[in-house]
């Protein structure tokens, strides 16, 4: 068992707690009168107790500080407010630290409170802060120079400099300030070169440390380099370099017209800023670049497509112009071939008969290409004529017309009644176009049967014929190709095309489904915004 301790006083016990406690402790009489002070404070000040007597503790005060800390205590006193505030004390190397001060009154009158450090969490505020407003003023900007001059004035603002720059380094010795933020200073903007400030301000940029000087005239007056900050207006100035892959690449710099003695925490601040600075203009000179490139590959896109448009155009003229004068010929032939074959059919051999024939169906067909390729022609010349008119309609006079030259059954299921505003001669030959691809290509062993619809913006034509085998889809609508051989499923290869044409000028899109042969096929098409 250990042995019993004397009885503690309540003054032992606290005198106990206060001094084994980090803060700052103080006490006052109930007139406010400081006569308290725990040992925390002599460790802190560096003074001894009798060089600072009790009620001397505001001489550690930062003189801005003074009138907000009396103020308040007045207050509290008075029983106006509750003392709680922050002000700065000077540590025994003269540096002024922020503390909370806190404190209450006892019941017997008197106060106690303590003083807590908040420097470092105040510094780590006010760097965040910084660098969220950095990045808040910077995120949408696309313009580096735009971004370097909005970071110089951030970080000026908030160091309440003289000025404040970003340079750019190239050539690993030139520099350039396009951009700096000044307060009551001319700009520095400008070309240097970094040997001009001085053996020791090159050495520290190349290495990646940062040169910190308080006073130009008397740090640099024997190493060279004060002359040029001079004539610049410095007498004291953090410079923090940006060193990536062994190269000195950039320099955030914050100068001062009189001396100052810059805090720690004050060039940790400038080093970030001077990485985030290279960040966001990294990124900045990418966008614009890739802008330039987008803008400069969009102007070589229209250029090449106008002369795309004009070769395209010049060969739909070709092309009509071929077969419009194709057209007598091939009618003569038709017309002479029919004559012999009236007039002289009887008397001519049977090889001479069998080969009229031959022509006669050739030239047909020759003739039948002319004329698809007129129309393939005519719809790239001719200008939209929009009118309002009902799709389900139009269909049923097209499946009408169709089957009235073809004695096979075909039925024709109306699911959907749009009305749409487009080119209604137009939309008959899309229309006709597919309605005769499905009589061509119907199943041999049932009726026709067609299903008109619409889903998602999407009209839809659905056959039950022979089906698309899908590995080929891509060719259906492409002028001449045919899926087929002509003696099977005669055709001139043009219906097709002609309707991704008509489509196409629409604004819209077309394209065909499977699900195999022997399976039908499904013909969907948009007409664009307008339809």
């Amino acid at each position: 068992m250990p042995e019993p301790r004397a009885m503690e006083t309540p003054g032992d016990l606290f005198r106990a707690l206060v001094e084994g406690i980090p803060q700052l402790s103080w006490a006052t009489s109930p007139e406010g009168v400081c006569d308290y002070l725990s040992p925390q404070w002599y460790d802190y000040s560096g003074y001894s107790e009798a060089e600072l007597p009790y009620d001397g503790w505001s001489t550690l005060l930062h003189p801005d500080d003074h009138p907000s800390a009396v103020a308040a205590w007045r207050a509290a006193i008075a029983g106006i407010a509750v003392y709680d505030l922050e002000y700065r004390l000077r540590r025994a190397d003269g540096e002024y630290r922020w503390f909370r001060t806190r404190g209450r009154q006892l019941a017997n009158g008197r106060w106690a409170g303590t003083c807590t450090e908040v420097h470092e969490a105040r510094e780590v505020a006010h760097t965040l802060s910084v660098l969220v407003e950095i990045e808040r003023k910077t995120r949408d900007e696309g313009d580096p120079e735009r971004i370097m001059a909005i970071i110089a004035r951030s970080l000026g603002e908030r160091l309440h400099v003289s000025r404040c720059a970003y340079a750019d380094v190239w050539d690993g010795n030139r520099f350039r300030i396009q951009h700096d933020y000044t307060d009551g200073v001319p700009s520095s903007s400008g070309d240097y070169e970094l040997n001009l400030f001085g053996p020791r301000a090159e050495a520290l940029m190349r290495s990646g440390e940062p040169l910190v000087i308080r006073d130009v005239e008397t740090e640099l007056r024997d190493e060279g380099g004060a002359e040029m900050f001079l004539k610049i207006g410095v007498r004291a100035i953090v410079c923090c370099p940006l060193v990536k892959d062994g190269t000195l690449v950039a320099m955030m710099a914050v100068h001062q017209t009189q001396a100052r003695n810059w805090t720690p925490e004050e060039i940790a601040l400038i080093r970030l800023v001077v990485e985030r600075s290279w960040s966001a203009l990294v990124r900045a000179r990418a966008e614009r670049e890739l802008r330039e490139l987008n803008s400069e590959l969009e102007r070589r896109v229209e250029e090449r497509t106008e002369k795309l448009q004009a070769a395209v155009k010049e060969l739909e003229g070709f092309t009509y112009t071929v077969a419009h004068d194709l057209r007598a010929p091939v009618r003569a032939m038709v017309g002479n071939a029919k004559i012999l074959n009236d007039d002289f059919g009887n008397a001519m051999p049977p090889d001479a008969v069998d080969s009229l024939s031959r022509i006669s169906t050739a030239a047909k067909k020759l003739g039948a290409l002319v004329e698809d390729l007129l129309t393939y022609a005519r719809l790239g010349r001719r200008e939209i004529q929009r009118e309002t008119f009902k799709l389900s309609e139009l269909l049923s006079a097209v499946v009408k017309s169709v089957a009235a030259e073809d004695p096979r059954p075909m039925e024709l299921l109306c699911e959907a009644k749009p009305t749409i505003e487009a080119d209604r001669e137009q939309i008959r030959l899309l229309l006709q176009n597919l309605v005769q691809n499905a009589a061509k290509y119907r199943s041999k062993d049932r009726p026709l049967e067609l299903c008109f619809g619409e889903r998602d913006g999407a009209y839809y034509l659905r056959d039950n014929g022979i089906g698309i085998d899908m590995q080929y889809v891509g060719k259906i609508f492409l002028p001449f190709e045919r899926l087929h051989r002509d003696a099977e499923y005669p055709g001139t290869g043009i219906g097709l095309a002609n309707v991704h044409r008509i489509v196409e000028r629409h604004g819209g899109r077309v394209w065909a489904e499977s699900e195999g042969t022997g399976k039908g096929s499904t013909f969907w098409f948009t007409l664009g915004s307008r339809d």
